[in-house]
């Protein structure tokens, strides 16, 4: 009896640590910045993209989680020949999101395959876009990062479930020859750029002085104009305060009285000779 209650309680613990670590496996966190997939089989039956707590069945179903953030990929280095035959290396990187989750668990299932993946198309499409182009057309181009992603973009996102954000070259690798051919370009190119602007200043600077001793000769113009105009309209005051001054004959015989009288003061400081009508000076002294 006793071993019977005994056997009964062992299977009873065992059935309950059974049904609480199904529980625990059971139900599945979905955190916000992840998707989580669910397979089963090997066949994707459904994603979680938003947070909370889901179910599944454990040992049959397997989880696959995937990051929402952003992601950066550094490209293998790429080498190819140029069309003009010169060997070019190119090293890179892209920075991707997963956009569509159930597409990209069926087609890449987890980051590592996406990874070889996006190498295998990056390294495809760059070897072609330097087979097609010039090595000089290469290294000036601003347009060719767009064309990596004009490329890349609609493949990965219809078949991968992949946004690509955006790619960006970080180097170019070139042999010595063609490396020194590159900075003479570079320097050529700087030079005539520098040319250019120190022309375009030079000019400006002369159109500038121009226009500066223009409005320089014509404020002086107008200044002694307006000089000229003062200095007549100060003659003229001038002349018509003296005449209202002298508008009378005796204030005109005071005029003279004092003219004469100055004219005497020269004439006594020193040995000095003058020659005048006696009736300009003497007729005040020898008034009566």
């Amino acid at each position: 009896m006793k071993t019977t209650t005994v056997t009964k309680l062992l299977i009873f613990a065992i059935v309950a640590t059974a049904v609480i670590v199904t529980a625990a496996f059971a139900f599945v966190p979905v955190y916000e910045n992840n998707f989580v997939g669910v397979m089963r089989f090997g066949r994707v039956l459904r994603v979680y993209d938003e947070p909370g707590l889901q179910f599944r069945i454990p040992i049959l179903d397997r989880l696959l989680i995937m990051p929402k953030n952003l992601l950066i990929h550094d490209f293998e280095p790429v080498h190819a020949l140029s069309r003009d035959r010169r060997a070019i290396g190119m090293t890179s990187y892209a920075i991707w999101q997963i956009d569509d989750p159930l597409t990209f668990a069926q087609s890449a299932e987890d980051i590592f395959t996406a990874r070889q993946r996006l190498d295998a198309l990056a390294v495809n499409v760059m070897g072609n876009l330097i087979g097609s182009m010039e090595q000089t057309e290469l290294i000036e181009s601003h347009d060719l990062c767009g064309s990596v992603v004009a490329a890349l973009r609609p493949y990965l996102l219809e078949v991968y479930g992949i946004y690509l954000v955006d790619f960006r070259i970080t180097r170019f690798d070139l042999d010595d020859g063609n490396r020194e051919a590159v900075y003479a370009l570079m320097i050529s190119e700087r030079a005539l750029a520098a040319q250019t602007y120190a022309s375009q200043g030079h000019a400006e600077s002369y159109f500038i002085r121009n226009n500066s001793d223009r409005n320089a000769s014509v404020l002086i113009s107008q200044a002694r104009a307006l000089a000229d105009e003062m200095r007549g309209e100060a003659e003229n005051a001038y002349m018509r305060i003296l005449a209202q001054s002298l508008d009378t004959q005796r204030r005109v015989n005071f005029y003279t009285f004092m003219r004469s009288l100055d004219t005497l003061q020269t004439a006594l400081q020193g040995e000095t000779t003058i020659a005048m009508p006696l009736d300009t000076l003497t007729r005040w002294l020898w008034a009566d």
